[in-house]
């Protein structure tokens, strides 16, 4: 009986690039000697989670590779630690052992992107639908449980029961997310529903649905607010979404869906109209992304919500598009990290925004890696 334990090496160089897990491999058995009659199991035990240490000098006796052999060193490569990410719940291995390696995971994530891996300030559109309009009062359903989402999420039922029963009374609802502008709509109930209450449309749209969010709004008698509740009695703006804290979640390969994150409690501090959310649409993003490489920092920092949107269309990149997009993250994310102390408040919030979105386009990038 195999003795899984966890060995990986938590001091390796890190970067981000792309994976080929056979390759990575193939290049670590033959650092460590496992080509030839003098394998070196203290070497390759660095670069993979977990080894059996009752045969460490098989192939076979190694799980989870995360890193490869660069300049002959063993470097952690992010894609690698995504990866492992998505398959360590459904790995043969003890559950302590699992744990363990988790804990791996989460130091080399924290390395790659301390300011956001995959928690922190998100958003959520997807499917919805409009109950009722009534007197300016408006109810509607979104945030769909237990389908697996365009952007590879899926919310489990009794995910908002905490964050409801805690802090209903501080949730939101606005305009795109547009936490700079005040509320659009004031929220007479917010609350989960089950799958027996879903209207027929939604069940026919998403057969898997186990509920969703119903939220009740009453909208404020002010330009803003009556243009967006217009376009909801016209039809024109049929759309909602959440912007939220992932609080507890956890990671699974899904047959045709790649690697999903199961949102298990979920922080809410907004909901939201918008124009459109995640949808399944895909788009060539070569000419769009392409404006962004060289941009002044002043035309980059104004474009960088029209970049967020096209991206969240569409999910075929290729690896030029892919590049471009990270430029322009990286080059916001630079713009940020230099920026003086402010001494305003407009500054200060404009800093924290840009922030919160930066931290939101990052995860979309994670979650996109990891299929």
């Amino acid at each position: 009986m195999a003795n899984w334990k966890v060995g990986a090496d938590r001091n390796l160089p890190v970067r981000d690039a792309t994976w080929d897990g056979g390759e990575a491999q193939a290049s670590i058995w033959a650092w460590a000697g496992f080509n030839g009659d003098s394998p070196e199991p203290d070497k390759a035990k660095r670069c993979f989670l977990v080894y059996d240490t009752d045969d460490p000098e098989k192939k076979g006796s190694y799980k989870l590779p995360f890193a490869r052999i660069e300049d002959g060193k063993p470097t952690a490569i992010g894609n690698g630690v995504r990866n492992c990410a998505a398959r360590l719940s459904q790995t043969d291995i003890p559950k302590s052992v699992q744990e363990d390696a988790q804990k791996v995971i989460d130091h080399y994530m924290e390395k790659l992107n301390p300011k956001s891996w995959i928690s922190g300030y998100q958003t959520k559109a997807g499917m919805s639908f409009i109950k009722a309009v009534n007197d300016r009062t408006v109810t509607g359903l979104s945030s769909v449980m237990g389908n697996v989402d365009d952007g590879g999420d899926r919310i489990w039922p009794g995910a908002y029961g905490k964050t409801l029963a805690e802090n209903s009374q501080r949730i939101k609802h606005l305009w795109m997310h547009d936490a700079m502008s005040p509320p659009i709509a004031t929220i007479q109930d917010i609350k989960e529903v089950g799958r027996g209450q879903l209207p027929q449309e939604m069940l026919a749209r998403c057969p898997e649905a186990m509920g969703a969010l119903e939220v009740t709004r009453t909208y404020l008698p002010n330009e803003r607010a009556d243009e967006v509740y217009q376009g909801i009695k016209a039809g024109a703006i049929d759309e909602m979404s959440i912007g939220y804290d992932p609080v507890k979640f956890d990671f699974e390969n899904v047959e045709g869906k790649g690697a999903v994150r199961n949102l298990r409690e979920i922080r809410l501090w907004d909901t939201s109209d918008v124009n459109w959310g995640m949808n399944a649409a895909t788009m060539n993003l070569s000419k769009s992304l392409s404006l962004y490489r060289g941009m002044s920092d002043d035309v980059l920092i104004s474009n960088f919500d029209a970049l967020m949107h096209e991206f969240k269309e569409g999910r075929v990149l290729s690896k030029q598009n892919l590049t471009l997009l990270r430029d322009a993250v990286s080059a916001l994310q630079k713009l940020i990290d230099a920026a003086e102390p402010p001494e305003e408040e407009t500054p200060k919030a404009l800093t924290e925004r840009l922030n919160r979105r930066m931290r939101m386009m990052q995860r979309e990038i994670d979650l996109f890696l990891v299929r």
